[in-house]
């Protein structure tokens, strides 16, 4: 099954029902990272209520948001303000793009809506998922006013790859030497060169190549923090290479090496001395 994403045709995941809701798999593997996140704040009997899911049209209030897959609303009427705001930035952390409504809007009842960043069966046009990732992007709350953020701003442009690419290196890092104050240094992250350099080329990449392409740039936007992560987000969502390239040349001039944009065994070297262990 094929659908069409700015022009270019991209392969439908299967749509599966989950509490009651239709999502594509990455959806719901970014709600269970959410609330396992959830249950470590908020009690490990904690469970999202979701009261709708994406590939619908049946909420007329959400227009056109939910018609593709990414979308979805959280029970939260019932909920304290203080979960209500931790719901939120425990959405935002997994790479959703989420807000509380119904209290300073008139999107009764009271819930809160999320879209999955990146993911490729966001719906497209003005009034679309999509047109509320770009909003996020630019400190924007999603609605028709276009009124200013009102969440946190913390993980703005992740997308859940870099959130399990930070992950994983956290991890590592406690495994590799929980006390240390050198840890990142011990960390065993592997990158292959081959994968970046693809990336840039913009090959198409298998999983595991996507996930490493997906490291380099966690690292380049919220590692070292010299490249935007909105454009990190947008490269998940369109694997565009001119994005790519930009991240990598931000990299060579951080370290001060030939801004060619080339990926190759130079460049990749450097990310050893933070953990990262470099393969061909």
């Amino acid at each position: 099954m094929l659908g069409i994403r700015g022009g270019t045709t991209v392969a439908a995941q299967k749509r599966i029902e989950f509490r009651g809701h239709l999502f594509n798999q990455r959806t719901i593997d970014m709600i269970k990272a959410a609330e396992q996140n959830l249950k470590g704040r908020l009690g490990n009997g904690f469970e999202l209520g979701v009261t709708q899911g994406s590939f619908s049209k049946t909420v007329q209030a959400s227009a056109l948001t939910h018609a593709g897959g990414g979308a979805a609303d959280f029970h939260a009427r019932t909920l304290p303000t203080e979960q209500r705001a931790i719901i939120v930035f425990e959405l935002r952390r997994v790479g959703f793009a989420a807000w509380l409504r119904g209290v300073t809007d008139t999107l009764k009842p009271i819930h809160i809506h999320a879209v999955a960043v990146g993911d490729p069966e966001l719906s497209q046009g003005p009034a679309s998922a999509q047109a509320q990732v770009d909003d996020y992007l630019h400190n924007k709350n999603g609605l028709k006013g276009h009124g200013k953020d009102t969440g946190p701003r913390d993980f703005v442009g992740r997308t859940f790859e870099q959130f399990r690419a930070m992950t994983k290196l956290r991890e590592s890092i406690k495994e590799a030497s929980p006390n240390s104050s050198d840890a990142e240094k011990k960390a065993d992250v592997s990158i292959r060169v081959r994968a970046v350099r693809m990336a840039a080329q913009g090959k198409r990449l298998s999983d595991t190549f996507l996930f490493d392409a997906q490291k380099f740039l966690a690292f380049a936007s919220s590692g070292i923090k010299v490249f935007p992560v909105g454009k990190a987000a947008e490269w998940s969502r369109t694997q565009d290479p001119r994005i790519f390239v930009a991240a990598v040349k931000a990299v060579q001039k951080k370290f001060k090496l030939l801004e060619d944009g080339d990926p190759g065994p130079v460049t990749m070297g450097r990310l050893a001395a933070f953990g990262y262990v470099i393969s061909p």
